[in-house]
């Protein structure tokens, strides 16, 4: 039984190096077995330095650039977003997201407050959105050894 191919339109947010990292991931999707029948679309990628941004736009295939997450807000037809943000941004931004409608996938912890984090898990259930905070550190070896030894 073949899935119904349909477009999965998705923001980056963000054109450094993680940024780059998930368009090069979203670009290569069609290999992940859950994706099977989904073409996902590289939309927009939302970065202010305008050279950087035409720039890695290029490179991964976006159809278009925005300075700021204000140009995709009020765009239905993107359901995803990717961020690749300092620290310190994602707790404004990702509750904008998903109070738009947007799934998000969040590429560092979203604070280190536990209170803020609550009040942004509470946006998650009351949109139904789905949220993904990304860690990498969690699969350090370092790390995996210091878990161990506590």
């Amino acid at each position: 039984m073949s899935r119904t191919s349909r477009d999965l339109r998705i923001a980056v947010v963000g054109a450094g190096f993680a940024g780059q990292g998930h368009a090069f991931g979203f670009r290569n999707a069609q290999m992940l077995p859950a994706l099977k029948g989904v073409n996902v679309r590289l939309d927009t990628l939302v970065e202010p330095n305008a050279p950087l941004a035409q720039t890695v736009a290029a490179k991964y295939g976006f159809e278009r650039t925005a300075a700021g997450i204000e140009e995709i807000i009020d765009r239905p037809e993107i359901e995803a977003v990717s961020l690749a943000l300092p620290n310190n941004a994602y707790i404004d931004v990702v509750p904008r997201l998903l109070g738009a409608g947007k799934h998000v996938f969040c590429e560092k912890p979203i604070d280190h407050d536990v209170e803020k984090i609550k009040e942004v898990l509470a946006v998650v259930k009351e949109t139904g959105k789905k949220y993904q905070g990304g860690f990498n550190r969690r699969f350090d070896h370092n790390f995996r050894a210091i878990h161990e030894a506590v």
